[in-house]
């Protein structure tokens, strides 16, 4: 692939941000960064956050709902998630590429910044109690707080008041998590798991099957998981599907 060749065609790019609640609104259009990520602060802000980085590159943006440009950030490099919190903190996971790489931020595997891009919590990816990132696979917010199923060990980990909580998880390659009190969902996987959505238990410091499912229709190509507090979302092509914790708790 000619990687200038396809860093052209992002300069040339324009990203379309809208919402969707029974129809399109809030509709924006921008110039975004190569391999964006988007969320939406709790003032309607947009973030919009640039997959790769140099170390002096601003590849975080704070676009107001009018399209005009706010604020920008250096956000670090292999960004692999971003969700955004109800406190408006923006957290920030990165695969191995950033974690063994040169950027001091990404090297935490998982932080949090505020709506500037100041860093205000970066995880202890030194300590090996903590157990360490190299690839934040999944990642959502939950009210104020983050949770996250990283590689290598898979261990669900749940950070509230910049403290770490740590469950052992025996499921591994989730993409997407969600969270509702002591049950996760974990979403995707390795090979033929990547439909596969699991209703996992939290006690002590352990998890539990509760139940699986697999999503028909969605394809590796054309699927893709995406949890936000206690819901659980599956993008099949133009279809949406949302799997609710309470809701498959009931019927178990």
């Amino acid at each position: 692939m000619d990687q200038a060749a396809v860093w052209r065609s992002w300069q040339e790019a324009h990203l379309r941000i809208s919402r969707f609640v029974g129809n399109e609104a809030n509709v924006v259009v921008v110039k975004p960064p190569p391999f964006p990520l988007v969320d939406q602060l709790p003032n309607g802000n947009w973030v919009v956050v640039g997959a790769r980085a140099d170390a002096q590159d601003r590849n975080g943006f704070i676009f107001c709902p009018d399209g005009s440009l706010k604020a920008d950030f250096h956000a670090g490099d292999a960004v692999m998630n971003m969700s955004v919190s109800d406190d408006a903190s923006l957290w920030l996971g990165y695969f191995d590429e950033g974690v063994f790489g040169d950027d001091p931020l990404s090297q935490h595997g998982l932080v949090r910044v505020d709506a500037q891009g100041r860093p205000t919590w970066r995880y202890p990816n030194e300590d090996i109690q903590s157990g360490f990132i190299g690839d934040c696979y999944a990642l959502t917010t939950c009210g104020k707080e983050a949770w996250a199923c990283p590689y290598m060990d898979f261990p669900i980990l749940q950070i509230a008041e910049g403290r770490v909580r740590r469950w052992a998880n025996a499921i591994g390659g989730a993409e997407a998590i969600c969270a509702a009190a002591d049950h996760v969902i974990l979403a995707g996987g390795y090979a033929d798991d990547y439909n596969l959505m699991s209703l996992l238990r939290l006690t002590g410091d352990e998890t539990s099957l509760v139940a699986q499912a697999r999503l028909n229709g969605m394809t590796r190509a054309t699927g893709r998981f995406q949890g936000r507090g206690g819901s659980m979302f599956a993008f099949t092509g133009q279809d949406v599907a949302e799997v609710v914790i309470a809701d498959w708790l009931s019927v178990c």
